[in-house]
């Protein structure tokens, strides 16, 4: 009994996977055909009504967007550099990072710079009156701006938060912690800059395919699709469904003409960055052991109780995320672990 059932286990199994691989060759299949019989009828259309209305759109679209995020990214910078230059011998890390605090959403300076994401009136109703857009179409957008925006910038906080905490800053001097503190800020700056860009283009992108894909599709005008569905048996028809596969085949091509002038028309800083599926924006990476000795001044000296043991990730990755740093319990004694990182800090040779 227990062989048959291993057995009619088995060939389920291998009727699910044939069931589904047939499923995903006739979803391709379907997919291309639609591409082939609509190629010219949908560069037409983008032709016709999206490409003569890009370049200002991008233009009225990126530049709040784009201001608010370099204005945030020089407040996060001076930030950085006040905690820098008031540092002082016996300051508390507490202390020492008061000034982050002014980065929080309730601060006067933080919120007029995320309301800076909002549109002017002139290029609102521009754009009204360009793509026949409701008014409350920008409310949604721009909160998700400001949200996008500000997560950015409290992820890159908390990094620099932990990272600052890792250090035995009560056993440095004025000028080693001053260094301890610069290659943080640049490291922690260098992260930011990643996080902005990404984001920032995400969101240029899809505020204007929220524009642009309602007019686009509209063009198109009614599509006869049953020719597609007649192909699906009934199993297939569960889960295939020509009329969304036909919108993302439409959504997929304006998202490629739009990103084809982005590239050539918003200024280098603004263009998205080639990064991993996994990504956009902000996957998980760790701060690999290599990168925090690196940080450390060389001849920095401390005694036992004032270090922290800590484990480099096999991933050595250099970005900081809202993982970047994990909480780890502190090791005291006489750990192996322990000593390596007392090591590293006397002689700032990397533990490995």
């Amino acid at each position: 009994m227990a062989s048959l059932k291993e057995e009619l286990a088995e060939r389920r199994c291998e009727l699910e996977q044939r069931t589904t691989a047939a499923a995903l060759q006739q979803k391709d299949h379907i997919t291309h055909t639609m591409m082939e019989n609509m190629c010219g009828l949908m560069l037409q259309s983008i032709l016709r009504v999206i490409i003569p209305r890009l370049d200002q759109t991008l233009q009225e679209v990126s530049t709040p967007i784009c201001d608010a995020f370099a204005s945030i990214r020089q407040y996060f910078l001076d930030t950085c550099d006040d905690i820098v230059a008031e540092v002082s011998e016996g300051t508390s890390v507490k202390a020492m990072l008061v000034p982050l605090c002014r980065l929080g959403p309730g601060e006067a300076r933080m919120w007029h710079y995320l309301s800076r994401l909002e549109m002017g009136s002139e290029g609102e109703a521009w754009l009204q009156e360009t793509w026949r857009v409701h008014s409350g179409t920008w409310r949604p957008l721009q909160l998700k701006a400001q949200n996008s925006l500000y997560r950015v910038v409290d992820k890159c906080v908390v990094t620099f938060r932990r990272l600052v905490s890792r250090y035995p800053c009560c056993c440095l001097d004025h000028s080693q912690l001053s260094a301890v503190l610069c290659r943080i800020r640049d490291q922690v700056i260098k992260q930011l800059d990643v996080e902005l860009l990404a984001v920032r283009s995400q969101l240029i992108l899809e505020s204007i395919l929220q524009l642009t894909l309602p007019t686009f599709t509209q063009a198109m005008g009614t599509q006869d699709l049953s020719c597609y569905a007649a192909t699906l048996n009934s199993d297939q028809a569960l889960f295939i469904h020509p009329d969304i596969l036909y919108h993302c085949i439409l959504r997929d091509n304006v998202t490629r003409h739009i990103q084809s002038v982005m590239k050539h028309t918003l200024p280098q800083q603004c263009v998205p960055l080639p990064v991993a599926p996994s990504h956009l924006p902000g996957s998980s990476s760790s701060l690999s052991e290599r990168v925090y000795q690196e940080l450390l001044p060389s001849g920095a000296c401390c005694q036992q109780s004032c270090c922290q043991a800590c484990k480099g990730s096999a991933s050595g990755s250099h970005a900081f995320t809202e993982n970047t740093v994990p909480d780890q319990d502190i090791t005291e004694g006489h750990s192996p672990d322990n000593h390596a990182t007392i090591k590293s800090l006397n002689d700032d040779t990397p533990t490995v």
